[in-house]
């Protein structure tokens, strides 16, 4: 996963090592050049405290870190993304405001999304979803929305899905799973408490679990055979999933294509076959 992005998801950090990623990310080009206690300097925190960050994050060391740092600077640079964008949605935003924030928030997204997206977790996901019978999708609230969008895309090219919005019906989904399932449940905190207990049933059945979540430190990726990422901006309007679901959906498209392309004959095929024609509905 990225440093900036861990950085600035700040997951389990002190109030002291928060204020020293928040001015890692707003000041990255001078962090750089900086020494462990200059920077410890500048941020009001020790050596000691600047360490623990690095090593919180997977880093063995600020050296190592910084050379990481200088890395990330550089591929954010030829991807056009801002490192420290203040693209806060405000109450006296204007209509085109609001318009230039959501859109460029949005395309940061999935070019971070990107970022934590491994091509070899996403082949051994497209094997799963290949092997099972059948494949079950999970998610409440805005992430079911998700859940839907890939039920219909891979029932489409002939496989077999099942999908239910409420909690009870799930719960019975799960109970009746098997080694020849396999679900992805998607939850953007991975801390859902519906959809941990969704995975504690389905590890009990021994499907297979591909979890689709915020970040790589939650307790429902601990249940996961195989788990992909997703980041996103959400804040003061979390409540409309905005960044994550759009992120989602990406990393749906990104599975449906591959898998469409490992079957592609039979996908064909399937769609010809579930294409509804206007002559064919009748009101």
């Amino acid at each position: 996963m990225s440093l900036i992005i861990k950085l600035r998801e700040a997951k389990n950090f002190t109030p002291n090592e928060i204020g020293a990623a928040k001015y890692i990310i707003s000041h990255s080009d001078e962090v750089i050049r900086l020494s462990c206690t200059e920077l410890a300097k500048k941020t009001y925190t020790s050596p000691a405290t600047i360490i623990r960050l690095c090593k919180k994050i997977g880093i063995g060391g600020y050296q190592e870190f910084k050379v990481i740092l200088a890395t990330e600077i550089n591929f954010f640079i030829k991807n056009s993304m801002e490192i420290n964008k203040n693209n806060e949605i405000d109450k006296k935003d204007s209509i085109s405001d609001i318009i230039d924030k959501i859109s460029s928030l949005s395309i940061d997204s999935l070019k971070e999304t990107k970022i934590l997206t491994d091509k070899n977790v996403v082949k051994s996901v497209i094997d799963m979803i290949n092997n099972a019978e059948i494949l079950d999708l999970y998610g409440s609230g805005a992430s079911h929305f998700v859940a839907l969008d890939a039920n219909y895309k891979f029932m489409r090219i002939g496989k077999v899905t099942a999908t239910y919005a409420l909690y009870d019906q799930q719960y019975v989904q799960a109970k009746n799973s098997n080694e020849n399932h396999a679900a992805i449940i998607f939850s953007y905190s991975g801390e859902t408490a519906e959809m941990i207990e969704i995975a504690k049933i389905l590890t009990e059945n021994k499907a297979k679990i591909i979890t689709i979540t915020k970040n790589s430190d939650n307790t429902l990726e601990k249940f996961a055979d195989k788990s992909l990422y997703v980041t996103a901006k959400e804040n003061l309007y979390r409540s409309a999933a905005i960044y994550s679901r759009i992120s989602m959906l990406n990393v749906i498209d990104i599975l449906y294509t591959a898998y469409f392309n490992l079957i592609y004959e039979k996908a064909l095929e399937a769609l010809g076959k579930t294409r509804i024609s206007k002559t064919e509905v009748k009101l």
